[in-house]
């Protein structure tokens, strides 16, 4: 039986739609995330700080002890987890996931967990991770 290239054409247009109609509502039972993109602030009020985020400066000390330049796993961001060995953008989203999920590693060997993350790799940055 030989397929003519409409008949080839309706039943990848077919096949398309399918895929798509199931994508849809597979994703209508997910979470979905509203993000409020009002202002938090009138254009009226005059005092605009009293909204604005305060930056304490410690935050950021916490993350690297300026002493034994060991990276705190439990407090470290994204930017600093890439510094280690091995470790790049979508491994540092993992570990901090992972973190997250667990409430904070409570031994660095629990690295290993995250996936991706294995033997090879903790083996070259566990000189250069702590938990305080």
């Amino acid at each position: 039986m030989k397929l003519k290239k409409f008949e080839i054409c309706m039943i990848a247009v077919t096949l398309a739609l399918a895929s798509f109609g199931f994508g849809y509502f597979v994703g209508q039972g997910r979470e979905r995330h509203v993000i409020n993109v009002e202002p938090v602030y009138h254009e009226e009020t005059a005092d605009r700080s009293a909204v604005l985020p305060v930056i304490d400066k410690d935050d950021n000390e916490d993350k690297v002890a300026a002493e034994d330049g060991l990276i705190d796993i439990n407090k470290a961001d994204k930017e600093l987890l890439c510094t280690l060995d091995g470790i790049g953008e979508v491994l540092a989203d993992r570990i901090i996931e992972y973190r997250e999920d667990i409430g904070g590693f409570s031994d660095i060997e629990e690295l290993m967990d995250v996936y991706g993350l294995g033997e090879k790799i903790f083996d070259r940055i566990k000189d250069s991770v702590t938990i305080r």
